[in-house]
């Protein structure tokens, strides 16, 4: 009795763990534009079998025949080996396909600053411990994480570092979300009393906005040589602002 309950137990984790499993594949939509079928579903799939499999063996092992229970534990064992086996070529077909041609793990730092005051997107809250996408985010550290395999190269870009913050880059217009809600500035809002304009800064030198939504982060994993990136809301003329990184505009 002990021992069914214990896989009992051990079945019931497996079950939430494959919940999980689902939840991820969920979030991915690189494997539709490979135009495959998601690997992390077909390892759901593979292991609810498992699950099952090993129930019924466990419950019934009294009741069946030995040739039953070598088929029992054969029930266990193929989805496994399947779903692996598709698991590690679907990753290697991605790795092939993809702009980065396999996982990266590059940084840039960037800081924001409105009419003078610096400017922090909201803190990592729960578990993730970060504030975006698995493979685009921040982690509180004013820093851009890039982090996995990147199927397109404008999946590494500032528009879309923004977007996976929930917020929007683009050639007018800044939003981040904040401790005190989403904030969001366009080019003509009042700052100091004037209209203000975005301005952004690559490396300490001057990115129209045209060509700053669209910038790749460079392929570096530290900082320097990694990107520096100061975005800038101010009525004053670009030629004005102190463009050095880490320090006030």
């Amino acid at each position: 009795m002990k021992a069914r309950y214990i896989i009992l137990s051990t079945a019931l984790f497996f079950l939430s763990s494959i919940a999980l499993v689902f939840a991820h594949g969920a979030e991915l939509s690189t494997w539709q534009r490979l135009g495959i079928p998601d690997p992390y579903q077909i390892l759901s799939y593979s292991a609810a079998i498992m699950v099952v499999a090993l129930v019924l063996a466990a419950f019934l092992k009294k009741e069946m025949s030995p040739t039953l229970q070598k088929i029992a534990y054969i029930a266990i064992a193929i989805p496994v080996i399947i779903g692996t086996l598709y698991l590690s070529g679907a990753t290697v077909y991605l790795n092939q396909k993809s702009w980065s041609g396999g996982p990266v793990h590059w940084h840039a730092d960037f800081e924001i600053w409105v009419c003078g005051e610096q400017i922090d997107i909201i803190d990592p809250k729960g578990f993730r411990n970060l504030v975006g996408e698995e493979t685009l985010h921040e982690h509180g550290d004013n820093r851009i994480h890039i982090e996995g395999v990147i199927f397109d190269k404008e999946d590494a870009t500032l528009g879309e570092f923004f977007e996976a913050l929930g917020g929007e880059f683009s050639e007018d217009t800044l939003s981040v979300p904040t401790e005190h809600g989403m904030k969001i500035w366009k080019n003509g809002d009042l700052c100091n009393g004037n209209p203000g304009v975005w301005y952004t800064f690559i490396n300490n030198g001057y990115a129209p906005a045209n060509e700053a939504v669209d910038y790749i982060i460079s392929p570096w994993q530290t900082v320097p040589p990694g990107d520096t990136i100061k975005f800038v809301f101010s009525e004053e003329d670009r030629f004005d602002i102190n463009t050095k990184f880490g320090v006030p505009p």
